[in-house]
């Protein structure tokens, strides 16, 4: 499947600005970045569609599981996005699916790799999971182009 034909389930991006540290000895992006690069992403989409006010103690989610499947090297002079949905909602975690996508000259789009990432809502205070507030659920039904999964899980 092409970059295109994956795109129309995603309606989130962020541009990544790739960092010489980024770069390693092979130079290209080292693996471990791309975890970082995931992580700017989910915080831009809590921020742009969950309505995240940026404080920490407002977010209340842990990283349960992530993954993330190599495609194709990224450069250091590459232009590179991230784009980001909800796949799954249970009752109390969320998948988060990445498309890392590099931009050609002629700005098509190429796919270099894909990620998954499962959260939980979570009482700090509690030490316990919290079930998803109904407000992400209505904030992404009405801002995603696909409607995520249901699950009781």
């Amino acid at each position: 499947m092409s970059a295109p034909d994956e795109l129309h389930a995603y309606r989130h991006k962020m541009p990544v600005h790739i960092r010489y540290a980024d770069i390693d000895m092979m130079q290209h992006v080292n693996n471990v970045t791309y975890l970082t690069y995931l992580e700017q992403a989910r915080i831009c989409y809590a921020r742009d569609v969950l309505g995240w006010d940026g404080r920490m103690e407002t977010l209340n989610i842990i990283v349960a599981h992530q993954r993330y499947d190599y495609v194709k090297p990224v450069f250091l002079t590459d232009t590179l996005e991230i784009w980001t949905r909800v796949s799954r909602m249970g009752s109390k975690s969320l998948d988060l699916d990445y498309l890392a996508i590099r931009l050609d000259r002629n700005r098509k789009a190429e796919i270099t790799g894909r990620g998954l990432t499962t959260l939980v809502v979570y009482d700090f205070a509690k030490d316990r999971s919290l079930h998803i507030p109904e407000e992400w659920r209505t904030r992404v039904a009405d801002y995603e182009p696909l409607v995520p999964e249901q699950q009781k899980a």
